[in-house]
């Protein structure tokens, strides 16, 4: 993981960089060794400097204001997921969060210059204050234990790690021969700050990419590379917090170019803010792909035991 996420405790950098900044920085720098030794306890920083400060920590504040109030519980594993496949660029995410995990919400596989393949067992938590529920590490070690991993690392919201989840880390690291990362809240921020502000903006044309890429399966999937991209997107529809817990997609390729995406939207007693948030996923469904033959869009409507869900079908054929 070297290169990529620095190792823990090293300074970090900020992900938006102004060479004017450096500039002043470096010219108070300066200006402070050429005081007398009885005057530089009197130095204090630039206003340039002071307000270039103050306008990073904005931005990271701003920016995790953003994610707090977007994204909870598995709607936040897809954003990590998500800012590693920005990170880890030649390689690929897998989402495993949920019954059946085995100790990883994600896992990352990635290769070395040799080609030699390694995996990264993620283990995420929102969490507040000071990190200090070891539950993660012990996941981490039935990642390594199960899914073979070559290391771990957890990516928490919480402030920073307390001393004892630090030493049970690194006795861990110990136990299993492996590196383990620990990414706070701070760092979390300026990753996606980083990663996340390159990423592709034309969506579209990056979910025709995952469909042709995708492999011919007998069943609807979920939490695949095409149904993380489409889920996310959806993000951005207004819809009420148990539509939005409740809200799946799933995704079938049928061999031939022809594509099924599948979403489902749980049903509330106020039917009509149900209504209006399925009107609004079907004509997101209807912009998707427009390159592609054969398109229909069908929605249905499933009444199950103690639950109902709108299902909203978009079949598409893609050119091979």
């Amino acid at each position: 993981m070297s290169g990529v996420l620095a190792p823990h405790g090293a300074a970090r950098s900020h992900p938006v960089t102004c060479s004017s900044v450096g500039y002043v920085a470096g010219r108070a720098f300066r200006n402070s060794r050429a005081l007398p030794p009885h005057r530089k306890r009197l130095v204090t920083p630039e206003p340039e400097v002071q307000k270039a400060e103050g306008f990073f920590e904005a931005m990271r504040q701003a920016a995790w204001q953003h994610i707090k109030q977007k994204y909870e519980g598995a709607e936040f594993e897809h954003l990590v997921r998500r800012l590693l496949e920005c990170i880890y660029k030649d390689g690929r995410v897998e989402h495993w969060g949920g019954a059946g995990e085995k100790g990883a919400d994600l896992i990352v596989f990635t290769r070395d210059p040799l080609g030699i393949e390694y995996k990264i067992a993620v283990q995420v938590k929102l969490h507040q204050g000071t990190e200090d529920d070891t539950t993660a590490l012990s996941q981490i070690k039935q990642a390594r234990e199960y899914h073979k991993v070559d290391a771990g690392v957890v990516v928490t919201t919480a402030e920073q790690m307390s001393e004892a989840f630090q030493a049970r880390r690194e006795a861990l690291e110990e136990e299993l021969g492996i590196d383990i990362r620990l990414v706070d809240r701070d760092e979390f921020v300026e990753l996606v700050m980083a990663h996340l502000g390159k990423a592709k903006a034309n969506v579209r044309d990056d979910v025709v990419d995952l469909l042709q890429r995708s492999t011919v399966t007998s069943e609807l999937l979920e939490s695949t590379p095409i149904t993380d991209r489409v889920y996310e997107e959806l993000q951005q529809i207004p819809m009420s917090k148990v539509q939005r817990a409740g809200l799946r997609v799933l995704h079938q390729n049928r061999g031939g170019g022809v594509h099924l995406i599948r979403v489902e939207l749980p049903r509330e007693a106020a039917e009509g803010t149900a209504d209006q948030a399925a009107r609004d996923i079907a004509a997101y469904l209807e912009r998707l792909a427009p390159q592609a033959r054969g398109r229909q869009t069908e929605a249905s409507y499933n009444a199950g035991s103690g639950t109902s869900t709108t299902h909203l079908d978009l079949t598409l054929e893609l050119a091979r």
